[in-house]
């Protein structure tokens, strides 16, 4: 996910430039959209027939600590920092409709977006969409 909302963008300036303290969100959203988010607009997140956001524990995965953690520690790849989800990620089975997919979030409770990047695809009929681990990827530059 290449793209973080404006507000985050602020937040993480406020605390790292102004000694502003914050506290990180104890759980996060996984979202998904029919139209995507942009940075002035909040797109059009699915809706409708089995769908629902997932929830998703604001911890980090350490085979010896917390084996149930559901971000890996932070890395980079010489140029960003990076960070993956640790597990899978599975929304409800699509029942009664196709779920045209572009884009998806991380989001509060309240479905503030902190970030976002494209993800195109359908949900057909019968199938439910799942992010393996390691797939769902930040980055910060």
């Amino acid at each position: 996910m290449p793209n973080k909302s404006t507000a985050l963008s602020q937040a993480i300036l406020d605390r790292e430039l102004g000694q502003v303290a914050s506290t990180p969100l104890t759980t996060v959203y996984i979202r998904l959209y029919t139209v995507a988010p942009t940075p002035g607009t909040a797109g059009t997140e699915m809706s409708g027939d089995t769908y629902s956001a997932q929830s998703f524990t604001n911890d980090i995965y350490n085979v010896s600590t917390n084996p149930t953690g559901h971000w890996n520690p932070a890395t980079n790849d010489g140029i960003n920092g990076i960070k993956t989800n640790a597990q899978i990620i599975t929304f409800p089975t699509a029942v009664a409709n196709t779920w045209p997919i572009v884009a998806v979030a991380i989001t509060d409770s309240s479905g503030n977006i902190k970030c976002y990047g494209p993800c195109v695809l359908t949900v057909q009929i019968g199938q439910a969409f799942t992010i393996a681990a390691g797939s769902l990827t930040v980055y910060e530059q």
